[in-house]
């Protein structure tokens, strides 16, 4: 180190040049648990596709997909869903259309939701479970509240 600075070079030359992309995808695994009317797992995963301009932490938004598990039930009920979420500053939003099946009944839901959100790593959001059918067979309408950790698949990549 002391022969380069005597050389005239300073500690900038020694870094190595990254090869720039303009955008980024991310892949996120995620988990949480979220109460409508019962207790739920959820399971998933997010993508975003964001600019790599150093405000993409300002705002951003992706695709989510995956399924929240009723805990502790007599009738285990799934609801499969896919859906669209964002943040904008530490402002957490997000929509998706679900489907949740039991044992004999099945039902269709929308979703909107609002919330906190530390870059998508950890969204705290609350929402409405609007079922679309006439009568909700399985009991899933009403105020949704969740806590939602992701971890990004970026992490796990080796730097070159």
């Amino acid at each position: 180190m002391a022969c380069l600075i005597c050389k005239g070079q300073s500690d900038s030359t020694i870094i190595a040049k990254k090869e720039y992309k303009a955008y980024t995808n991310e892949f996120m695994i995620s988990a949480g648990y979220e109460y409508c009317t019962r207790n739920f797992m959820d399971v998933g995963l997010r993508y975003y596709h964001w600019r790599n301009d150093g405000q993409t932490a300002m705002a951003f938004s992706g695709f989510a997909i995956g399924t929240e598990i009723s805990l502790v039930e007599k009738e285990q009920i799934y609801i499969p869903y896919i859906g669209w979420q964002g943040q904008y500053m530490f402002i957490a939003y997000g929509l998706r259309a679900e489907y949740g099946i039991g044992k004999k009944n099945q039902a269709f839901s929308i979703l909107p939701e609002i919330g906190l959100s530390l870059i998508e790593l950890l969204r705290i959001t609350a929402g409405y479970r609007f079922v679309v059918e006439n009568k909700d067979p399985l009991n899933l309408s009403g105020f949704r509240f969740s806590v939602i950790v992701a971890f990004p698949l970026s992490f796990l990549k080796k730097d070159v």
